[in-house]
């Protein structure tokens, strides 16, 4: 599904946008790929882990003892130098989405929308 360090790029560009539990980020990983598919949390909390190990993201207890991540100035810097790569990953996935979308029929989509709700 990704390429080496696709998955930490695309983690980092969604706290880019907003401050998130990695639950969070599993789901948005999901929509934007087009619901077929969401990373596992053993593949995605050592992601988040890195990105703190690296300074890239800071780590915050929220409610509950979960954990928010938030994108640190470096990190941004980080995403900045890797732009290219990250347009050229959300243009595969947005391929993806829309070939995945023609090829299922309404009464499923819709099903599946009714399980996701």
């Amino acid at each position: 599904m990704f390429e080496a360090g696709g998955l930490k790029l695309l983690a980092l560009h969604l706290i880019a946008q907003q401050a998130s539990h990695g639950y969070d980020v599993i789901r948005a990983i999901g929509e934007l790929v087009g619901g077929d598919y969401q990373p596992s949390p053993g593949t995605i909390y050592p992601t988040l882990s890195y990105l703190v190990d690296m300074g890239h993201a800071t780590a915050t207890e929220a409610a509950g003892g979960r954990k928010q991540y938030a994108i640190t100035p470096e990190g941004t810097q980080a995403l900045a130098e890797q732009d290219e790569a990250l347009q050229h990953l959300l243009a595969r996935l947005g391929e993806g989405k829309a070939r995945e979308a023609k090829r299922r029929p309404p009464a499923l989509v819709r099903a599946l929308e009714n399980f996701k709700t």
